[in-house]
């Protein structure tokens, strides 16, 4: 299966990228069946992983604590910390026809918040930068306006149709594909439809966690789960290597001396962040895992330990 990402500028290396799928008829191993099952287990919203260093073993992935009671929105609000505001590219300001009348599907959601659509262009977009700047994990933000929601229009305090979207991972312009066409004022209502979206993101990657060195990436390829040296994996709330490198430096992974971080993508949208650990040192030729069954590995980064 060959994915193929349009994409612009410094993003290329990230988005394009080709998935060669496993094509065999083997059996998964309990290791890849556990994993797999652990990410659609999270993707079908029924469970949320509750802490970043859980030290659940890879073949009981029960890590994840039920937030049934939560709502959706909740849900991906994996909580807010102050961060350096770092400089963004515009992927698109929301003016193309094509790219401004959709909205961005893509890996590595977050959260969003409402903003107002009183302001200018430039007020609207520093604050959703901000936002993305507050909230942990964030890399991408995704700025527009809905048109005929009942939510936004009459039930939301900003009573405001401009959303602010944010995202974990680099986008690119093939995952703005949501269109709206829903008639959510009822069956004889218009559709809803998205206008001026516009889509930025952090030009730097993740901080490199203290004692590590970073080894490669990004990558759309990590290290095997059958490599000798393979310990463990584990899911995390947000793409952050200083969660993996938590798990890595705790006491049931004494061995571990190499992390790699990467995005598990399903269809291009539904995704999780996993950290599989190691007992070696790896480089980027030793990344050859391009995909766990339906899982899609993207935005793969391999960290070593350096002290």
């Amino acid at each position: 299966m060959k994915l193929s990402l349009l994409c612009l500028g410094l993003v290329a290396a990230v988005c394009s990228l080709s998935a060669k799928a496993d094509t065999s008829t083997r059996a998964l191993s309990s290791v890849e069946a556990a994993l797999v099952a652990a990410v659609l287990n999270l993707q079908s919203n029924t469970t949320l992983l509750a802490t970043a260093a859980s030290t659940t073993s890879a073949s009981t992935p029960t890590s994840a604590s039920s937030t049934a009671s939560l709502s959706r929105r909740e849900r991906y609000n994996l909580g807010n910390i102050l961060a350096k505001r770092s400089d963004y590219v515009t992927l698109t300001n929301g003016t193309n026809p094509i790219d401004g009348s959709a909205a961005l599907k893509a890996p590595g959601y977050l959260t969003y918040k409402v903003i107002s659509n009183t302001t200018t262009y430039s007020a609207a977009k520093a604050a959703c930068l901000n936002y993305c700047d507050s909230t942990k994990g964030c890399i991408a933000a995704n700025m527009y306006q809905e048109i005929n929601n009942p939510l936004l229009d009459l039930v939301f305090s900003e009573k405001s149709n401009r959303k602010c979207a944010l995202f974990s991972t680099v986008p690119c312009l093939s995952g703005l594909t949501n269109r709206g066409g829903q008639r959510l004022y009822g069956n004889n209502s218009p559709a809803n439809y998205i206008i001026n979206s516009a889509v930025f993101y952090k030009d730097n990657g993740p901080a490199t966690p203290p004692g590590y060195a970073a080894s490669y990436g990004p990558s759309t390829e990590a290290v095997s789960l059958f490599d000798s040296s393979f310990l463990d994996w584990q899911l995390v709330p947000s793409y952050d290597p200083a969660l993996c490198a938590n798990i890595c430096n705790d006491s049931n992974h004494t061995s571990c001396v190499f992390f790699d971080i990467w995005t598990a993508d399903i269809q291009s949208r539904n995704t999780a962040t996993v950290c599989t650990l190691y007992s070696a040192a790896k480089t980027a030729s030793d990344a050859t895992m391009s995909n766990v069954d339906v899982l899609i590995v993207t935005n793969s980064r391999g960290y070593s330990r350096s002290t």
